[in-house]
């Protein structure tokens, strides 16, 4: 089967300096072919539990913790920092483990004061002894949010 080039006219915001921008992308470029064998990424945290593991987050992908306000979304965030950092398994349980050795982990709250983000900082470096790249970005625009990412994944 062949595929046709699909041409996107992007419209880009004008107020946040962004421009119209017209590119051709060969789509056949994205196509998956179940007959070509496509490794499993290596996976950051996992979940093991009676000799299975199942990995939660994996290399090369964005992950995201959201729930209702409350919802202690800060505290599996430390636990899931700490242990990525630290390595080896969850300092208070064998169920969560990791053997990542990038470790390149950046959080961008978006609900939490910048007290708040500082204090969880602080708890994460307690835990994994490494510092952890933390933005509090609560109460700026959405537009914003979005240039504040895109800068810190293209640095």
């Amino acid at each position: 089967m062949t595929l046709q080039p699909l041409s996107l006219n992007l419209n880009k915001n004008e107020d946040s300096l962004e421009f119209l921008v017209d590119e051709v992308f060969d789509i056949s470029e994205f196509l998956i072919d179940p007959n070509i064998e496509v490794k499993p990424p290596t996976p950051i945290l996992s979940f093991e539990y009676n000799g299975k593991t199942v990995p939660i987050f994996t290399e090369d992908n964005i992950s995201m913790i959201q729930g209702p306000a409350k919802s202690r979304k800060s505290t599996f965030l430390k636990v899931v920092v700490s242990t990525i950092l630290k390595g080896g398994y969850y300092e208070n349980g064998r169920l969560l483990k990791s053997y990542y050795e990038r470790n390149n982990i950046a959080i961008a709250d978006t609900e939490q004061s910048k007290f708040w983000c500082w204090m969880t900082t602080k708890i994460i470096k307690y835990l994994s002894g490494k510092n952890v790249v933390y933005y509090s970005i609560a109460g700026v625009s959405i537009e914003k949010k979005k240039k504040l990412i895109e800068e810190h994944l293209k640095r």
